[in-house]
């Protein structure tokens, strides 16, 4: 049998050549194109493959040749092992409306026109300035920026209850029967 030479060496210089072709070293996998040693076995990582991969409970390690050993989390878990669960969990990772930090578990919320503007620890809220039925409808603002000009509440971009008093007022207000 002829072994595959790769580099100038028999296996890759990673095996060892029988009769069946090549024989990995250890932590090395034989390429099925080629046959030859070419790259890490699923466990580990590193230029020369000698370095193991940490547990990743609910996630993948980024192993071989140009791995760098980090565990590849999938939606709705983090955590350097992915042990950890995201808020809202697989089935709906930061309410459906947000991606979940690997570093620290927090959801970055969705803030557009077209997906919405949400905010919250898991993103469960609209915005103020949106607050709406699906977090997409902007609320009208006075000249200052303040939503229904500080005298109401504000729904699918129409103020309600306009009989609050502003604290910018400098006079009293009657609504309906009551002075503000």
């Amino acid at each position: 049998y002829l072994c595959p030479m790769t580099n100038s060496q028999t296996c890759n210089g990673h095996g060892t050549c029988s009769a069946s072709g090549c024989t990995c070293d250890a932590f090395w996998v034989k390429d099925s194109a080629t046959g030859s040693c070419l790259d890490c076995d699923a466990s580990h990582y590193g230029s020369n493959c000698s370095s193991k991969c940490p547990s990743c409970s609910d996630g993948t390690c980024s192993s071989g040749l140009t791995g760098d050993g980090t565990c590849s989390c999938p939606v709705g878990y983090w955590g350097e092992s992915c042990s950890d669960l995201c808020p809202g969990g697989p089935s709906n990772t930061c309410s459906g409306h947000g991606t979940c930090t690997k570093s620290d578990g927090s959801c970055k919320c969705k803030s557009d026109g077209t997906q919405g503007y949400w905010t919250g620890s898991d993103c469960s809220l609209c915005q103020a300035m949106y607050n709406s039925d699906n977090c997409t409808t902007r609320c009208p603002t006075n000249a200052t920026d303040h939503i229904c000009s500080h005298r109401s509440t504000c729904f699918n971009g129409a103020c309600v209850d306009q009989c609050e008093a502003s604290p910018e007022d400098k006079y009293s207000m009657c609504c309906g029967v009551s002075w503000h």
